[in-house]
């Protein structure tokens, strides 16, 4: 089992502490919505966990070929890419295996009688065959347009903010990972997106952390809570609801102190 260790984790901004003495694993299969108030430091906890140099003190280890991927709330995508090739926009061969065969695809359709276009095609469908290819193709496909995205040629530079944030949020859920790290993953997504999402989430083998407004989402998604108040992070076990019983119970539990 893959291991992400936080040890004793603090962050300043200026003369102000975000947190400190922060402790905390993140195991496989781990849930973990990060909640606090707005400027309590809950993007600058996502932000250490892939830089360690955003830290002001402490230590991260993970084990060797740790993979992090991190879906900011500002898309990070390539203007010039259309919607397919900018979730595959990665250094993985089947990803530009893929990129590659669409895209030889389309010229193809539009030059049928191409005799060098058709060879490139019949060996890419071969190396597709031989290497899982056909599989991310469909999984590429079928998750864009769960949420709501279906021109898959079309420019990012075309779409509007929540579609060019839709296909990020693709792209990382495609990305084969250990921690995958999402702020807001909800923001743009229509009921059935959202739905759709929580599934595909619950069944993700691989650990996820995220901040949410979304409290319903989070309650359904969520196996651990942790709280940054008062600069100090807090664990708590199971879903956003049974976080606010257990929360309610130690804020009791210290006015009889």
């Amino acid at each position: 089992m893959k291991t992400f260790i936080a040890e004793n984790l603090s962050k300043n901004v200026g003369d102000r502490t975000l947190f400190h003495g922060a402790n905390f694993l993140i195991n496989e299969g781990d849930k973990i919505g990060l909640v606090g108030l707005n400027g309590s430091g809950k993007s600058s906890l996502l932000n250490s966990l892939v830089d360690s140099n955003e830290l002001s003190g402490g230590e991260i280890k993970t084990p060797k070929e740790y993979k992090i991927t991190y879906l900011k709330q500002q898309p990070e995508l390539d203007l010039e890419k259309t919607v397919f090739e900018a979730v595959l926009d990665g250094d993985d061969d089947v990803f530009k295996l893929v990129n590659n065969y669409e895209k030889t695809l389309e010229e193809y359709n539009n030059d049928i009688n191409n005799e060098k276009l058709k060879k490139r095609l019949f060996d890419l469908q071969e190396q597709m065959n031989n290497k899982n290819g056909w599989e991310i193709d469909t999984d590429v496909k079928t998750i864009l347009t769960k949420l709501g995205i279906t021109e898959f040629d079309k420019k990012i530079k075309n779409l509007s903010g929540g579609q060019q944030r839709r296909v990020a949020l693709a792209q990382a859920l495609i990305t084969e990972t250990d921690l995958l790290i999402l702020d807001e993953p909800t923001n743009h997504l229509d009921y059935q997106a959202i739905k759709w999402l929580e599934t595909y989430l619950t069944r993700l083998k691989n650990a996820v952390i995220f901040v949410t407004h979304d409290r319903y989402f989070l309650n359904q998604v969520a196996t651990r809570i942790f709280e940054i108040e008062f600069e100090k992070l807090t664990e708590y076990s199971g879903n956003y609801e049974k976080y606010l019983q257990q929360n309610q119970k130690m804020k009791k539990f210290k006015q009889l102190l």
